[in-house]
């Protein structure tokens, strides 16, 4: 639903997006997702829009690598436990950054 929700209400005018910014995601999730994930996560992308994926604790990997952006080498991320989200913090925001210099 989360991807959903934002495919249909983020990244819009009315919503404050602008067409000269780079139109970046980073989803969060603790588990695997009740609904469809591939859809959403392929309409997202194909609207231009980047998508990071961190999983935690028994967040499913294949879904992961389903919903990020390629490489999957700097999209993905799976950590066993929130504490360690900071574990991450660092390689997540350079590849955030570098995504947005090479985006714009």
């Amino acid at each position: 639903r989360a991807l959903t929700y934002i495919l249909k209400n983020s990244f819009k005018a009315e919503s404050g997006s602008r067409s000269d910014v780079p139109k970046i995601v980073i989803l969060i999730t603790d588990g695997k997702s009740q609904d469809d994930v591939f859809s959403p996560a392929q309409s997202l992308r194909d609207a231009g829009i980047e998508l990071f994926a961190i999983g935690v604790k028994n967040a499913d990997e294949n879904e992961l690598r389903a919903i990020a952006s390629p490489p999957q080498k700097t999209h993905v991320y799976n950590v066993p436990d929130f504490r360690f989200m900071f574990d991450i913090m660092e390689k997540l925001t350079r590849s955030v950054c570098e995504r947005i210099s090479e985006l714009n």
